[in-house]
């Protein structure tokens, strides 16, 4: 049985791939939205909201990086890709 990426490595990042990884991509973008939408900027100083939800942020950042890193797939370096050409 082979693994099934969500994500596709392209040369900076990775890209969604399936309805999966787009579901995540939205989520996490609605996450972010919804903090931003929620705590209302009008009234409050932008500074303050930043302040104040960069921990919410953070944490939606690390926890989308994270299922990359386990549905996505894996990043190798570039100097080895040349090497294995020059080898073979």
């Amino acid at each position: 049985m082979t693994k099934r990426h969500w994500f596709k490595l392209k040369k900076f990042g990775w890209i969604p791939i399936n309805l999966e990884g787009w579901l995540v991509v939205i989520s996490y973008l609605g996450i972010v939205l919804l903090t931003i939408w929620e705590s209302n900027p009008q009234q409050n100083l932008l500074k303050d909201v930043v302040v104040r939800e960069t921990p919410t942020w953070l944490f939606a950042t690390l926890t989308l990086l994270v299922i990359i890193w386990y549905k996505g797939e894996r990043p190798r370096w570039k100097l080895i890709n040349i090497i294995e050409k020059l080898l073979s």
